[in-house]
């Protein structure tokens, strides 16, 4: 059965609202990630990284170099973790200067 004219206008409406909804949800997420895509890249290996080394196991060797190894993990996982933080910087930073630059 043939919808009537106002339900095919409701009908047009409505995909043309969801489409409009679409298009502006999508506008709206792009305009919050304004950095560069590779530091996002690059925190990404980092947390990979880190998740590795939390698995990596010290306890096969002997205690002096069970030591020395947990000792080297967490001086890697400390350093990594200031990596991130430096790359949330490098990020708040574009995307600070990329707002300030926009027309508004």
């Amino acid at each position: 059965m043939p919808l009537s004219r106002p339900r095919k206008l409701a009908a047009r409406v409505a995909v043309g609202g969801t489409a409009v909804l679409l298009l502006a949800t999508t506008a709206a997420a792009a305009s919050l990630r304004l950095h560069d895509p590779r530091l996002d890249l690059a925190d990404a290996a980092i947390e990979k990284a880190e998740a590795l080394l939390q698995s990596t196991s010290c306890d096969e060797l002997n205690d002096k170099n069970a030591k020395e190894c947990e000792k080297a993990v967490a001086r890697a996982l400390a350093d990594l973790s200031s990596a991130r933080v430096e790359i949330a910087a490098a990020q708040a930073a574009q995307d600070e200067g990329a707002t300030a630059s926009a027309p508004q």
